[in-house]
């Protein structure tokens, strides 16, 4: 099974691909990537956790089954896993995640980042899902993503589109560096190369 090119560093600066209409990968490449910024920044939060202890995985090989999408570690606590499957077809969904967290994965949860306004049969879907696999389902909607940024980033959108995703990832990249670097304001931070790859 063919693993997808990723940045080496989920925090790293990405660049934002300009054909998401035409290849919806691209679309969950770059949802992945600020998930990623998102759990890190939610583990490191809590208290007694640092950066530092927070592992964060990509493309992680679940024996046959495939790879999870994302697997976060915090410390010594149970790891867990994030998908993000946005464009993908709904009715697949349960026997996907079953083949690759059924009886016998360990984890204390998996988070599906998924675009569930846009089909209106979710509540079943869900629901089976939370059926076929071995662990908790936390269900990240847009609305719930879009919280997450503001919170943790301070970013403000109203949606996620192809059409506000590369200026979503300037805005990400600047709040990062403010955090990290500080200085005069958010809104006067400039980012640049070398600093976003530390």
């Amino acid at each position: 099974m063919a693993k997808k090119q990723l940045p080496s560093d989920p925090l790293s600066s990405f660049e934002a691909p300009q054909c998401f209409d035409s290849n919806p990968n691209d679309l969950r490449l770059f949802l992945e990537d600020i998930c990623c910024d998102l759990c890190r920044f939610e583990e490191s939060s809590r208290p007694g956790v640092d950066a530092e202890h927070v592992r964060i995985d990509r493309e992680v090989q679940l024996g046959r089954e495939g790879f999870a999408d994302v697997r976060v570690q915090a410390g010594t606590d149970p790891p867990y896993f994030l998908e993000v499957k946005y464009n993908y077809p709904a009715a697949s969904l349960p026997g996907h995640l079953a083949r690759k967290y059924g009886p016998a994965r360990q984890g204390s949860k998996v988070i599906l980042v998924y675009d569930t306004a846009a089909h209106t049969e979710w509540a079943q879907i869900e629901e089976k899902i939370r059926q076929s696999i071995s662990m908790p389902l936390e269900v990240w909607d847009e609305a719930r993503v879009i919280e997450q940024i503001d919170r943790r980033m301070g970013v403000k959108i109203d949606s996620i589109s192809a059409s506000n995703l590369v200026e979503l990832r300037h805005e990400i990249d600047r709040a990062k560096g403010y955090l990290a670097f500080g200085g005069s304001s958010k809104k006067d931070y400039q980012n640049d190369p070398q600093r976003a790859s530390l």
